[in-house]
């Protein structure tokens, strides 16, 4: 299936932040169901973060999907990311919902006989 047949694909809920010729920054939606949509990438140049960009595209985004009807939106994001994500979204308006635990385990060969 190519990318423009998928649930959810509307490419007018993808926008770019530019300065000049450059991306600065991006934002992708999609919709779901029930007048919901996520967030599903945010990003902005390291070098232009904390200049109110990453707010900006997310206040702009919140519009867009407004004018389609959507009136939840959702991200997930890891808990401790370091960019200051959360504080973006805290300042757009965003609640934690829930939290999620990652559980890893190196798995080598001398940990063999754990596997078998």
């Amino acid at each position: 299936m190519q990318r423009t047949e998928r649930a959810g694909f509307h490419p007018t809920l993808w926008s770019l932040a530019m300065v000049e010729d450059e991306v600065v920054g991006f934002i992708f939606s999609k919709k779901g169901t029930d007048n919901k949509a996520e967030i599903t990438h945010l990003g902005v140049r390291r070098s232009k973060r904390k200049q109110g960009l990453g707010l900006a595209l997310l206040q702009y985004a919140f519009g867009q999907l407004y004018e389609e009807g959507i009136s939840k939106v959702h991200l997930n994001v890891d808990s401790e990311n370091i960019t200051g994500a959360l504080r973006v979204y805290e300042a757009a308006g965003m609640e934690v919902q829930s939290k999620f635990v990652r559980f890893d385990k190196e798995v080598l060969l001398e940990n063999k006989e754990e596997v078998q």
